[in-house]
């Protein structure tokens, strides 16, 4: 099961997909994600609140700065794809899908922990869009 959304940011591409691309900062604008270890340069470990989880993320794709795509590790796998589109020099279209582990029954599972898949990455890409266009993190 796939859930896709997408998100203007008033950004030049190459800034948005350098951000993307730096795993690390994953922890400033996906909500469960508290803090992320680089491991190498394709491997990254998100420890995850409050379910008090770890998880391995290996970007698996990338075509800079168009394309990114990466995945966790292990029995259940998601997997993120974020596409880049640069409609004019200083905008950018983030188109991301999320590829939810377990299909329908992991989606069930989700519901269930009051975790919505398509809210999750609606409000993780709104997170993104303002560190990204505020400069809080001076970018």
């Amino acid at each position: 099961m796939t859930v896709a959304e997408e998100v203007v940011i008033r950004r030049p591409a190459e800034a948005v997909y350098g951000f993307c691309r730096d795993l690390t900062n994953v922890a400033r604008y996906v909500g469960d994600v508290d803090r992320v270890e680089k491991l190498s340069e394709l491997a990254y470990r998100w420890h995850v609140t409050p379910y008090g989880l770890t998880m391995t993320v290996v970007v698996s794709r990338e075509l800079a700065p168009r394309y990114l795509r990466y995945g966790t590790r292990g029995s259940i796998r998601g997997v993120w794809e974020l596409e880049f589109f640069a409609d004019r020099p200083d905008v950018t279209r983030v188109r991301e899908r999320l590829h939810v582990p377990l299909g329908v029954p992991g989606r069930l599972v989700l519901a269930l922990a009051g975790k919505f898949p398509g809210s999750e990455v609606r409000e993780n890409l709104a997170r993104l869009k303002t560190v990204l266009e505020r400069g809080v993190l001076g970018i």
